[in-house]
């Protein structure tokens, strides 16, 4: 998997990585476009690198299955025309902010900017 950045709070990834070593995963799943991750770059950061446990045991929800849980097609979102001339990432600023309810925002640790 891909982070969108690099971990800019090395103190806030070594207290996750304590408590996933204390408690185990918890908390909202991340959440990815294909291997893009959208959430969680410390939380990924924390599991994998200073736990050294497996990426394959993260809670990962695809970005089309958020969607679809709203009854979207994040597919055809992304693609529509009023979006040409724009790059992915400003494509999907545009679909999460418009389409996702601040309570499902919240729900998933999603705060992208």
């Amino acid at each position: 998997m891909d982070t969108l950045h690099e971990i800019d709070d090395e103190a806030k990834a070594q207290q996750l990585a304590a408590d996933m070593d204390a408690r185990g995963w918890h908390g909202a799943p991340l959440i990815a476009d294909g291997t893009q991750l959208l959430t969680g770059a410390h939380r990924y950061h924390a599991w994998t690198r200073i736990c050294e446990r497996p990426a394959s045991e993260i809670p990962i929800v695809d970005i089309r299955d958020l969607f679809a849980t709203q009854n979207l097609d994040y597919d055809a979102l992304m693609a529509d025309e009023a979006f040409e001339g724009l790059d992915w990432w400003e494509r999907l600023l545009i679909v999460v902010r418009e389409n996702l309810s601040a309570d499902v925002l919240h729900e998933y640790g999603i705060d992208i900017e």
